[in-house]
C-alpha cells in the first residue's frame, strides 16, 4: 500500500479513527447520554446489555469514529489508525 511505513504513521492515525461502541458513544460522547436522539443514535442501547458492544444497529445506531490515545502520535510513538468492516 502507498501509506505503509513509519513516515505515514501519523497520517494514518489521524485519518482512521477508532470505532466507538454504542454504549461508549452514549456514555463518553453524547451530551445527553442518548436520552435525546441525535444524528448518530436514536436511543440508548438496550438495558439488558445485549446492544452495548455493537458498532452499528440499523435504524438505531449509525456508528461513530473518534480519536483515542492510540491515534495520538505525539504521546504514543506506536500510534496507529484503525480499519474495520462489519458483516
Amino acid at each position: 500500500f502507498g501509506l505503509q511505513g513509519d513516515k505515514n504513521r501519523q497520517k494514518l492515525a489521524e485519518r482512521f479513527k477508532r470505532p466507538t461502541t454504542w454504549k461508549d458513544y452514549c456514555t463518553l460522547v453524547s451530551p445527553t447520554n442518548c436520552t435525546i436522539a441525535d444524528d448518530v443514535a436514536q436511543r440508548p442501547p438496550a438495558e439488558d446489555g445485549s446492544e452495548d458492544g455493537k458498532f452499528f444497529q440499523m435504524g438505531s445506531y449509525k456508528g461513530h469514529f473518534r480519536a483515542t490515545e492510540k491515534n495520538d502520535c505525539e504521546s504514543n510513538e506506536a500510534c496507529t489508525g484503525h480499519f474495520m468492516d462489519f458483516p
